[in-house]
């Protein structure tokens, strides 16, 4: 649905301590605010919004450098910048001055309806099992955190393993099941049992056999599959493997085994 935006257009700030402009916005959607006259505007502006009422708040990306910044965070603009703003609901935006100074009023940018591309994302390496932890079959790793910058909803797109050995053991290729939470399962490495009261925060459940893990390398194997998990609009996933092959993982004198895991990811527009 398209933003309504009640404003004035272009938006300035006058030449005051804490001196603000409004942005009023109605309708879930996503705004680009484009500094377009900043030569009198020195210092550095705040943009904040109250909380809507699924209880999200507002925050804002810098367009060139894709940093995400949350209510109340910083950010000094120059003359073209872009910053683009995830707008829940209704919403009224404040941006203030809290440094710096301009003459009469500064005539700061103007303020579009925009949507941002659907765009994929990685998590980054996380650790599964690390070269001192042992897991035996049928056992669970540590569970580890995948984190957001922000609250948001997409689709898990593939999933990748990595095993390595970092000692004097073999490279292993373990079977098993991995499986994403929408909420910390609180279970610790070596676990036999997830538990029923986490079967309901799993959002993604794939299964690892060795006919994915790749062969004849010695520095390591890798394990790499496509799938297809929705996941509703959290702050974090939760990652935990559960071995069933044969072969522990860390059980000799001399292995120091590890297991990785990447996640990409396809973060909704909002």
């Amino acid at each position: 649905m398209t933003p309504t935006i009640t404003s004035t257009q272009p938006f300035s700030v006058a030449n005051a301590a804490n001196a603000t402009a409004t942005i009023n916005v109605r309708y879930s959607n996503t705004l680009r605010i484009v500094f377009t006259a900043v030569s009198s505007f020195v210092g550095t502006i705040t943009a904040t919004a109250p909380t809507d009422t699924t209880g999200r708040n507002i925050a804002f990306r810098d367009v060139a450098t894709g940093k995400w910044y949350g209510p109340g965070d910083q950010y000094t603009p120059s003359a073209g910048d872009m910053i683009d703003l995830e707008v829940y609901g209704f919403a009224s935006v404040t941006i203030t001055r809290v440094s710096g100074s301009c003459s009469g009023l500064a005539s700061l940018g103007v303020v579009t309806p925009y949507r941002r591309p659907t765009e994929i994302q990685s998590s980054g390496v996380l650790e599964l099992v690390g070269v001192n932890e042992q897991v035996d079959q049928y056992e669970y790793s540590q569970e580890v955190e995948q984190a957001f910058s922000r609250t948001i909803s997409g689709e898990i797109l593939n999933v990748t393993l990595i095993s390595t050995e970092d000692g004097s053991g073999a490279v292993l290729r373990p079977e098993g099941t991995l499986f994403g939470l929408n909420a910390d399962p609180n279970v610790s490495v070596g676990a036999t049992t997830l538990g029923a009261a986490n079967f309901p925060k799993v959002v993604a459940q794939v299964e690892i056999d060795s006919s994915l893990w790749s062969t004849n390398d010695t520095g390591g194997a890798v394990a790499s599959k496509a799938v297809a998990f929705a996941f509703e609009s959290v702050s974090s996933l939760f990652w935990i493997f559960q071995l069933k092959s044969a072969t522990s993982i860390n059980d000799a004198a001399g292995d120091d085994e590890q297991l990785e895991l990447v996640v990409r990811y396809r973060e909704e527009a909002q």
